[in-house]
């Protein structure tokens, strides 16, 4: 039983410790960036202590809490854009409706 936990536990930390690495490399991509050199884990050691488990795992959600922290920063800042243009692009329209409402007027005025 032991054993089995050790693996499972090498195994949550190596898919974390991979998608950690995934995730940097994209984001180095998508920002025109070299990727950040990934430090070798303990587990491409070949340590797998539950000190080097628990650091591998630490590891892992302190970077997905930065790039959670990123992702909503950048789902505010296209939020608040897009509402700006909604509101320039509500108001443009509600200023053409009122054009186009007095033009239909002194139209009607005209021919009575």
């Amino acid at each position: 039983a032991r054993w089995d936990a050790a693996a499972a536990a090498a195994a949550v930390a190596a898919s974390t410790a991979a998608a950690a690495s995934a995730q940097n490399e994209t984001r180095a991509e998508n920002e025109g960036q070299p990727a950040a050199s990934s430090s070798v884990s303990a587990l491409q050691l070949g340590r797998t202590s539950p000190e080097d488990l628990i650091t591998v795992l630490e590891q892992g959600l302190v970077e997905l809490r930065r790039q959670e922290s990123s992702t909503l920063a950048s789902l505010k800042e296209t939020f608040y854009r897009q509402y700006e243009a909604g509101k320039e692009r509500s108001a443009a329209l509600f200023n053409e409706q009122r054009r186009l409402n007095n033009s239909i007027e002194e139209k009607t005025f005209q021919q009575q």
